[in-house]
């Protein structure tokens, strides 16, 4: 789960390990992007982040993000890894999109493998030159080994599920002959009751979310 197993572009990847280099920790990847269902520049790349500080790991992230999101963020990064002390400047005068700590949502999730309760963090970020989504989740490193667990019951597919979710995505991604609702129901179907698991269940729990309701329901979409 540490090395993407689709190809991706080399500004994407450069992204990726630079995200790992920067926070110090591997990335883990999970969900479509390890399968064959997976459908460049349509389907999210998710990562997993596991860290024993995870205030600390939201700030770098929030750091890295914004510093990526602005113009030649090659070279801002290579900048900020080499002259660590002048980053926070950096941000502060930075243009282009802003990512604030609002922006990463607190979840629980009870998981399928042991009906434990996990609490983490999730932000959806979007290169700003269109090139990949990405939706992260940072852990504490104590569930680490509960999470991949559950992540591999999705990656390793029965040939059936795998047909129908790259029949799914070609006439939703490429074709788009079926509405978002269908997608996403047969999508979820797939990956839950069709392969003898139950739905995926996130709950947001951060009041001062501004991408999702409180208590909103959410599950999972890869």
């Amino acid at each position: 789960m540490e090395t993407i197993q689709n190809k991706i572009s080399p500004r994407t990847q450069h992204f990726f390990n630079q995200l790992s280099q920067y926070l110090d920790t591997k990335l883990y990847y999970f969900g479509s992007v390890q399968r064959p269902d997976y459908f460049p520049q349509a389907s999210d790349i998710d990562v997993d982040i596991f860290t024993d500080n995870e205030e600390a790991t939201i700030i770098k992230m929030q750091h890295f993000l914004q510093l990526w999101s602005i113009k030649s963020p090659t070279k801002r990064v290579e900048r900020c890894n080499s002259h660590k002390d002048n980053c926070y400047q950096a941000i502060e005068t930075a243009k282009g999109v802003k990512v604030s700590k609002k922006h990463f949502k607190r979840i629980v999730w009870r998981l399928n493998t042991n009906d434990r309760l996990v609490y983490g963090h999730k932000i959806m970020y979007k290169d700003p030159e269109g090139e990949f989504a990405a939706e992260f989740s940072i852990y504490n490193e104590k569930v680490k080994d509960w999470i991949l667990k559950e992540h591999r019951l999705k990656t390793f597919l029965p040939f059936y599920a795998t047909a129908i979710l790259v029949i799914l995505k070609y006439l939703y991604y490429t074709l788009g002959i079926i509405p978002s609702y269908w997608y996403t129901y047969m999508k979820k179907f797939t990956l839950s009751t069709l392969i003898g698991l139950k739905y995926d269940e996130f709950v947001v729990i951060d009041l001062k979310s501004t991408f999702e309701s409180t208590f909103e329901k959410v599950e999972r979409n890869e």
